[in-house]
C-alpha cells in the first residue's frame, strides 16, 4: 500500500476529463493534475519539443511525490511515452495502448475512425482512419467547447464510411454532447476509462494502492477561467 498521490497531466485542459473516471476507479486515491496550459496546444509542436516539456511536467510531479504517473494526452503518449518510460522512477501508463486492445477486443469486426492532433496522427500510433481535428484544441481551452459549424466542418465528410469514433484527444470529450446529437449513429469511445483501468492495473500490480483519500489537487502552468470552470464541474 502506498497513500502517495497519482499524477496525472495533459498539455492542458483536456486531461481533466479523464479525472471523473480515474476517481470512479480509483476512489481512495489522491490525484494531483497538472495542465500545461501556458504551452498547449502540444498537438502542432514538433516532436523534440513535446517530449522535452513532457519530461519536465514529470519531473516536477515527481518531486512532488508522485507514485505514478498517468498520461491524460494522446499527443504526449504518441510522442513521449518511450522517453517518459526510461527517465521516470515510477510507472508510467500511457493512454493509447489500452484503448487500443479495448477496441481490438470489442470492435474488431467495425469501421473505426479516429480524430486526433497532428502529432498524434503523423505517429500513426492509432492503427485506424485517422484526421486531425486541428480547430477543436483551441476551441476547448478556450471555451470549454466547440461549435456546430467546426465539428461539421471536420467530421461530415470523416465520419461517412465509419461506425466507431474514437476520441483521440482527451480535449474531445468536451465537445462529445455536440458530436452524439449531430452524428446519432456514431459509435463514441472516449479513452478516458481505458486509462483508468490500467491505471489501477498498473498500481494493484506495484502494490501502491492506497488506504486513505485525500483532497485532488488542480494545477496548471497557467491558470485560465476555462481551467478553473472545468475543474468545479469535476469535484
Amino acid at each position: 500500500m502506498n497513500n502517495n498521490p497519482i499524477g496525472v497531466f495533459d498539455s492542458g485542459v483536456g486531461g481533466l476529463s479523464c479525472v471523473p473516471a480515474i476517481a470512479k476507479e480509483l476512489p481512495n486515491e489522491q490525484i494531483i493534475y497538472f495542465g500545461d496550459t501556458a504551452r498547449a496546444p502540444y498537438g502542432c509542436r514538433d516532436p523534440k519539443e513535446i517530449i522535452e516539456f513532457s519530461l519536465e511536467v514529470a519531473d516536477k510531479l515527481i518531486g512532488m511525490g508522485c507514485k505514478s504517473l498517468s498520461i491524460a494526452c494522446n499527443t504526449i503518449t504518441a510522442v513521449a511515452l518511450d522517453a517518459l518510460e526510461k527517465h521516470c522512477s515510477v510507472p508510467v501508463i500511457g493512454i493509447i495502448p489500452p484503448v487500443i486492445q479495448y477496441l481490438n477486443s470489442n470492435y474488431a469486426d467495425k469501421r473505426i475512425g479516429v480524430i486526433a492532433t497532428e502529432a498524434t496522427v503523423k505517429s500513426g500510433a492509432y492503427p485506424y482512419k485517422a484526421k486531425a481535428a486541428i480547430p477543436f484544441v483551441p476551441n476547448i481551452e478556450k471555451a470549454g467547447t466547440v461549435p456546430d459549424e467546426v465539428i461539421r466542418e471536420v467530421l461530415d465528410d470523416f465520419v461517412v464510411d465509419i461506425d466507431v469514433l474514437v476520441l483521440g484527444c482527451t480535449h474531445y470529450p468536451f465537445a462529445r454532447p455536440s458530436i452524439e446529437r449531430l452524428y446519432k449513429d456514431l459509435i463514441i469511445v472516449d479513452p478516458a476509462e481505458e486509462l483508468a483501468k490500467k491505471t489501477k492495473e498498473v498500481l494493484t500490480a506495484n502494490n501502491l494502492l492506497a488506504k486513505e483519500k485525500k483532497e485532488n489537487i488542480y494545477l496548471a502552468s497557467k491558470v485560465t477561467d476555462t481551467f478553473n470552470d472545468i475543474v468545479r464541474r469535476i469535484k
